[in-house]
């Protein structure tokens, strides 16, 4: 049995492809900077007389809660869970975001230049701002709607589903919004 064609344009694929280009990139860059986060982390436990069979959990200690917080605020937004799950997720990352900052800045010795605090710091300034533009390009993907691909069935039928279509107004679409709104928050 062959699989229906799509009749997805070029540019939905095209708009498709840097979605997935994106969501892989943001990914990555926050993986790195997580991982060196930790290095720097690890050096800071040890150099400030953090018993060693403690020193490899520690920058976890720290850097969990920005990881929490960031799978949460996906998860909400992608469920269009309640605001307040991402009023209460939003401190915790920016929370954990400070504590890291901070352990980065100040792991240097004090001979240190701004220069070295400075770069000190890139790692989990990088994994905030990466979570930021992910989740902007996130809440503007869900809350647009989705064309659904249409299969090549016949084209007769293809173009009464084009003329029965009524282009909506903005009003329409907020109106129909708000109305999914309430019916996710009250299930």
């Amino acid at each position: 049995m062959a699989q229906a064609k799509t009749t997805d344009t070029p540019l939905e694929r095209t708009v498709t492809f840097a979605l997935r280009t994106l969501a892989a990139l943001i990914m990555g860059v926050t993986a790195a900077c997580f991982v060196q986060s930790y290095r720097q982390l690890f050096d800071f436990a040890t150099r400030h007389l953090i018993p060693l069979w403690i020193a490899p959990i520690w920058p976890a200690m720290l850097d969990v809660f920005v990881l929490i917080a960031e799978i949460t605020l996906f998860v909400a937004i992608v469920k269009r869970w309640p605001w307040w799950v991402l009023a209460l997720a939003w401190p915790v990352a920016l929370a954990g975001l400070v504590a890291s900052v901070a352990a980065q800045w100040l792991y240097l010795p004090a001979t240190a230049t701004t220069l070295d605090r400075g770069s000190a710091v890139i790692a989990p300034l990088g994994a905030t701002i990466g979570l930021a533009l992910g989740l902007i390009v996130l809440k503007l993907s869900v809350t647009q709607p989705i064309r659904e691909s249409r299969t090549d069935t016949s084209s007769d039928e293809l173009g009464k589903r084009r003329r029965t279509r009524r282009p909506q107004s903005s009003a329409e679409r907020s109106r129909r919004y708000r109305q999914r709104q309430r019916q996710g928050a009250g299930a």
